[in-house]
């Protein structure tokens, strides 16, 4: 019977830890930003000018839209190109000769195609909510519409207000998720540790050395993140 206890105190001890860890990757993952997507679209668009098949701002728009259908992702084609204006700089600046001419001539192509998008698709970086106010808003200026103004811009106050007490809240709670997961794993072990009889007690206790390390690594990991 006291095996018995010994197993399953041991497997509630596994089964947190592995909640914890998992719980931490997802929140790991949220803070940093996935930097591979962008790099992936760099890449394939680096092919597609080392191949002399960027000729206008179709032959990106393929690229991208294809790039999105695949990684299920919404960025637009302004912050994609944005991005790799970044990219292109970082790259001359570490070339010499032909190569960095050649990440010269594409920065100054996609820069441009970059323009056009924006002035074809104003504000369409921003977030569908927000793209239809400043739109509202540059239409209602053209027309000479003061009234229409007013009302588009307190839409806007009210979506801001909305939306920045929903991201306050949401960093509330990933604040003190990590914390109260751990505090909820150590008294588990501790409250597992204490139901066993106390002569086989020890036998977990390398168990609970092994756990306070890893605590102290997430930390260290977190910190880091930040």
């Amino acid at each position: 019977m006291q095996n018995i206890d010994i197993i399953l105190t041991l497997l509630t001890v596994l089964a947190a830890f592995l909640g914890l860890l998992a719980m931490l990757r997802i929140l790991l993952k949220l803070r940093r930003p996935n930097v591979k997507l962008n790099t992936d679209f760099f890449e394939q668009l680096d092919k597609k000018f080392d191949l002399r098949l960027v000729n206008n701002k179709e032959d990106i728009t393929t690229l991208a839209d294809s790039f999105r259908r695949e990684h299920l992702a919404t960025y637009e084609l302004t912050r994609l190109l944005e991005d790799y204006l970044r990219y292109l700089i970082n790259k001359a600046s570490n070339s010499e000769g032909d190569i960095k001419q050649s990440y010269v001539d594409r920065h100054q192509k996609a820069n441009q195609i970059l323009k056009e998008e924006k002035e074809e698709k104003p504000y369409d970086e921003l977030p569908i909510e927000e793209r239809r106010i400043f739109r509202a808003i540059n239409s209602s200026v053209k027309t000479g519409e003061k009234e229409d103004v007013l009302n588009s811009l307190e839409d806007l106050r009210i979506l801001i207000s909305t939306k920045s007490k929903i991201y306050q809240q949401s960093n509330t709670i990933n604040k003190f998720s990590i914390p109260l997961a751990v505090i909820g794993l150590i008294l588990t072990i501790y409250f597992g540790i204490k139901s066993l009889p106390k002569e086989n007690a020890e036998q977990v206790t390398t168990t609970t050395n092994n756990v306070d390390s890893t605590k102290s690594e997430i930390k260290d990991t977190l910190n880091t993140s930040k």
